[in-house]
């Protein structure tokens, strides 16, 4: 009695021997093998042939295509597990959403830190995921399409991230540093004698993420106007054979004097 074929797995798709009934979940008799050359099974055949002398056989498997559950990780380690989807098949992913920063906080984490000592900010900033979970494609060994947080960390010196050069539009970063500080710490470095009221602050709503490995539609600055028709004709054929969904990412901006 020989053991059951087995085939390994890769990281599209999983092998059974032969074929299984769908109803009952059991393996079909002979429809594990097949004569040496042959296109079919020894089951499409027929059933088992008559054997006059040698003969090779060869195991048959029927390949499935492997589901995946995406997982957003917070660190590197990965023991701060932020979001884990459905099971999806290897190769799709396209309409899965990315946790969002009220994710991670209703998990319990948190998305930024500061400390302030002797003249020196350190902090870390959640900035979004190194990647979008599109046309997923683990390796085989792997059970999740695995995708980590990006954080922007450093250490700085309170009179380089507030000098009077860099203070027209305050940047994330110098947010977070003045919200560790104590009244004192600005006292003693001047901030509050250079930042006022008129002082400009910018965010980004959403996950600027990066998309260098796909086509650039527009790659220099256009302004447009609700009064002017504008259309583009390009080579590019995003749903072209073999591919049943695309990802458009448009980078903009409001016109600040625009009503």
């Amino acid at each position: 009695m020989i053991e059951k074929p087995t085939k390994a797995r890769t990281a599209r798709e999983t092998y059974d021997f032969g074929v299984i009934e769908n109803s009952t979940g059991e393996y079909i008799p002979y429809s594990g093998w097949k004569l040496s050359g042959a296109a079919r099974s020894i089951y499409e055949d027929g059933g088992a042939p008559r054997v006059y002398g040698k003969t090779v056989v060869e195991a048959v498997f029927t390949a499935s295509v492997r589901t995946y559950q995406v997982r957003w990780y917070l660190d590197e380690e990965e023991s701060k597990v932020i979001k884990t989807s459905a099971a999806i098949n290897y190769g799709e992913g396209y309409t899965l959403e990315a946790p969002t920063v009220k994710d991670i906080h209703d998990a319990g984490f948190e998305t930024c830190s500061v400390t302030v000592n002797d003249g020196r900010v350190n902090y870390s900033l959640f900035t979004g995921w190194e990647k979008l979970p599109t046309n997923i494609n683990p390796s085989a060994e792997d059970d999740y399409y695995k995708i980590h947080a990006v954080w922007e960390t450093n250490s700085e010196l309170i009179d380089n991230m507030f000098s009077s050069s860099n203070l027209d539009n305050l940047t994330p970063e110098q947010l977070l540093a003045l919200s560790g500080m104590d009244a004192q710490t600005k006292s003693d470095y001047d901030i509050n004698d250079v930042i006022g009221a008129g002082t400009r602050v910018t965010y980004n709503m959403g996950t600027d993420n990066d998309l260098s490995s796909g086509n650039t539609l527009i790659s220099s600055v256009l302004q447009l106007d609700s009064a002017i028709d504008r259309s583009y004709q390009t080579d590019i054929q995003p749903l072209r054979a073999g591919n049943d969904a695309f990802t458009l990412a448009i980078d903009y901006c409001f016109n600040p004097e625009a009503t």
